[in-house]
């Protein structure tokens, strides 16, 4: 699709390999901040980009001039995690055309919105918008933002845990606030006195004081998951507080309710206490250290595209250090596979299984074989 760009590459020794198992090949360096990428499900090669100024940019054999939609004016992103942080295409976008984006206000708040797509895709009617829903944002840090449908039907939110330092007020693991969860929403009904429905089978939905959207509990900033279609299995990326980034794997099913830990536990120690209870918590599937310039973990997706070399390998990387690592299925330990210089944001799939990858200087790349 465009020129291939040969990134530095570091291999972790104990891996064995002499290259690594994919590299990045450049589609354009003319974005402002993306921090996401999703395709259209009819057609692959079309990608919808996140600005996090507040704008989404089509890219269809190139990077369109004009973007898609322009909400700058509603999206406050003076803070590094602040902006327009979500999207997704409705599962049947090719006949009904809805969008839902998710970004901070100019009020402080968190809004998920549904807007209306053009019958060729190339626009959203600003004016189409229709608020999902609200929360305030009582901090500016640890906002969330992943969207995704999963095999339900419905859709799943990450919300981060307020911001700050660290969960001061222990959002996380109550059940009844909506920060620091994932969130499950039936957008295609809705109940009284709501834009949505509730689920009938989400997991507190009987639990007296308990918010019933809630799916997920004890997340700091689930800043990107995903949902591997072939095994039905959830993974989040989590990002940590001083000294270690997580990522959680469950099956789907099994993530209703579950206690990912937040803030009684950064990874698998106990955080700032000399002792915590470990009953009711579900600990990560991996963890890595701030060591070597790590920072913040970005989550990826199970492969399943054309570099048959990747399939069934999960894909991640670290925004501070540029690495990027893949997880074979079932296994806990990382494998390096490049070390890069770019500031990485996210991590997207297209419907054909194709994967791409944003950076915060503009960039959005397409992960191609090392072959």
């Amino acid at each position: 699709m465009s020129l291939i760009v040969l990134l530095a590459v570091l291999l972790f020794a104990a891996s064995g390999r002499s290259e690594p198992l994919l590299q990045l090949a450049l589609i354009t360096a003319d974005l402002d901040e993306p921090v996401g990428v999703v395709s259209d499900p009819g057609d692959p090669n079309r990608l919808y980009l996140l600005e996090r100024p507040g704008r989404v940019r089509l890219v269809d054999g190139g990077l369109a001039p004009d973007p898609v939609l322009d909400i700058r004016s509603d999206v406050v992103a003076d803070g590094l995690e602040q902006g327009l942080l979500g999207i997704v295409l409705h599962p049947m976008f090719e006949q009904n055309r809805r969008v839902f984006l998710y970004w901070t206000d100019r009020s402080a708040h968190m809004v998920l919105a549904e807007f209306q797509a053009s019958p060729d895709g190339t626009r959203i009617a600003g004016e189409s918008r229709r608020d999902i829903l609200v929360i305030d944002d009582p901090n500016p840090y640890h906002n969330g933002g992943q969207l995704l449908f999963g095999p339900d039907g419905y859709l799943y939110v990450g919300i981060g845990d307020g911001g700050l330092l660290p969960d001061g007020w222990r959002d996380g693991r109550d059940p009844a606030s909506l920060l620091g969860k994932i969130l499950r929403l039936d957008v295609d009904h809705e109940s009284p006195g709501l834009a949505y429905a509730v689920p009938p089978d989400n997991p507190f939905i009987d639990v007296a004081g308990a918010r019933p959207e809630v799916w997920s509990v004890g997340l700091r900033n689930p800043w990107r998951f995903s949902i591997d279609p072939h095994t039905d299995s959830l993974r989040i990326a989590d990002v940590g507080q001083l000294k270690w980034e997580e990522v959680d794997r469950l099956a789907r099913t099994e993530a209703a309710g579950a206690n990912f830990g937040w803030n009684l536990y950064e990874g698998r120690q106990c955080f700032e206490r000399p002792s915590c209870d470990p009953s009711g918590a579900t600990f990560p599937l991996l963890v890595y250290s701030h060591d070597y310039g790590n920072c913040a973990v970005v989550g990826g997706f199970v492969y399943h595209g054309p570099v048959g070399r990747l399939d069934g390998q999960y894909l991640l990387g670290d925004y501070c250090s540029g690495r990027i690592w893949t997880v074979a299925a079932d296994e806990r330990r990382m494998v390096l596979q490049l070390d890069t210089a770019l500031l990485i944001t996210s991590f997207g799939e297209a419907a054909d299984g194709s994967g791409y990858l944003t950076a915060q200087g503009g960039e959005l790349y397409q992960v191609v074989g090392s072959e």
